[in-house]
């Protein structure tokens, strides 16, 4: 749980006695007490989820990984390379007050980017629950907290909204990463997987051998996809062409599946829906449910 010490009127009174100098104290989603400035005047993402979250809760960035291009105007931004590998040199160059790092992506970085000398705060989300979470409390980390909570209700409300609406029959869903020429299933503890779980969705894929890196996604065989024959297919395409639903329109085997013969194959966006997790979670679960149920949404 994230812990802020420290009122938020003693810190505007010791902010009002200090000037810019001002700090407070937080605890990360690693469980890190981090010293962070009272407003933090420069800050650094390091992935798209961290950059979204920020923008989302009225702050801006000096500096994005190479991966971040929404809100559009982090494009134009100096980049400090990959998200999974940032160029600590690239990052202290732009003499940052605050870092925002990825809980998900940057946990194995903890000692190199603390030796910085710069505040570092990691941010985890692994759920829809997780982005509101997020929102409160990078908005309270960069001295916003009212936006932060602003958006976190929205967020809510969206999704209840969602949810007071869903009809009591739930379509059977199967979820698939492919990449590489390699399609994995997703598992309700995936970020999609939970993303279809908030909408009803019933995934079909609960376990199986896991698939290497691709945390919480298992290997599925196309002859297990038959047999359970899902009425929805999701599918997110993270490489080159042809995508998921191309290559495997193409099989014999896969043409047979309720959903192919109805039409109901779908190619989601892998950034909003894989590759940043983050405030558009709202829209991302606006999406499902018009997918899953066409007559109601």
């Amino acid at each position: 749980m994230r812990v802020l010490v420290g009122s938020v009127l003693m810190a505007l009174v010791v902010g009002l006695a200090l000037g810019q100098g001002a700090t407070r104290t937080v605890t990360d989603d690693l469980g890190r007490v981090v010293q962070v400035p009272d407003r933090p005047q420069r800050i650094v993402a390091l992935s798209p989820t961290t950059t979204e979250l920020l923008y989302a809760v009225g702050g801006t960035a000096v500096g994005v990984p190479s991966s971040a291009t929404f809100p559009a105007e982090v494009q134009d931004l100096p980049k400090i390379g990959r998200s999974q590998d940032p160029n600590l040199e690239a990052i202290l160059a732009l003499t940052p007050d605050l870092i925002l790092a990825d809980a998900v992506i940057n946990a194995a970085q903890v000692a190199e980017l603390a030796a910085l000398g710069v505040p570092v705060v990691f941010v985890q989300v692994l759920t829809y629950q997780e982005v509101s979470q997020a929102l409160a409390f990078v908005g309270e980390v960069i001295g916003n907290r009212f936006g932060g909570e602003l958006e976190a209700l929205r967020l809510e409300r969206t999704l209840r909204d969602i949810q007071d609406r869903l009809p009591l029959e739930r379509p059977t869903v199967y979820v698939s990463l492919f990449a590489g020429g390699m399609a994995f299933a997703a598992t309700p503890q995936t970020y999609i997987g939970n993303l279809v779980e908030q909408v009803g969705g019933v995934n079909i894929a609960t376990s199986g051998p896991p698939a290497g890196r691709f945390t919480g996604f298992v290997l599925f065989s196309l002859e297990q996809l038959v047999a359970a024959d899902p009425d929805v297919i999701l599918f997110i395409s993270a490489g080159p062409p042809p995508n998921a639903t191309t290559f495997f329109s193409q099989d014999a085997l896969f043409q047979t599946l309720s959903a192919f013969r109805n039409g109901r194959v779908f190619e989601l966006d892998p950034v909003p829906f894989e590759l940043a997790p983050g405030p558009r979670a709202g829209d991302a679960v606006r999406t499902l449910a018009e997918l899953l149920y066409p007559d109601i949404f």
